[in-house]
């Protein structure tokens, strides 16, 4: 029944993409399937890109990143990446 579920249900915010192991993908240069799901709360999300950032700042050759990951850009971050992996994606 919809209340015994419904707190699952109605969860804030709702949060899907697929770079759930993106620094794992990085750090390890290994495949994985990129499945999309739910990545939980905006701290799960933010732990992500934060490990996303390390990976990056590590490599010599680039600049390091000193980004502020607010909520606001989180959101975006997400719905970018969901944008760009989409088959001929755009914004518009």
């Amino acid at each position: 029944t919809f209340s015994s579920s419904s707190e699952c249900a109605l969860r804030e915010p709702v949060v899907f993409g697929d770079f759930e192991r993106a620094a794992a993908r990085i750090a390890e240069g290994a495949d994985d399937p990129r499945t999309y799901g739910d990545l939980g709360d905006w701290l799960a999300v933010r732990k992500i890109f934060e490990q996303v950032m390390e990976s990056y700042n590590a490599c010599p050759n680039h600049r390091p990143l000193t980004l502020v990951l607010f909520e606001m850009a989180l959101d975006h971050l997400v719905r970018i990446c969901r944008i760009i992996r989409n088959k001929r994606g755009h914004a518009l």
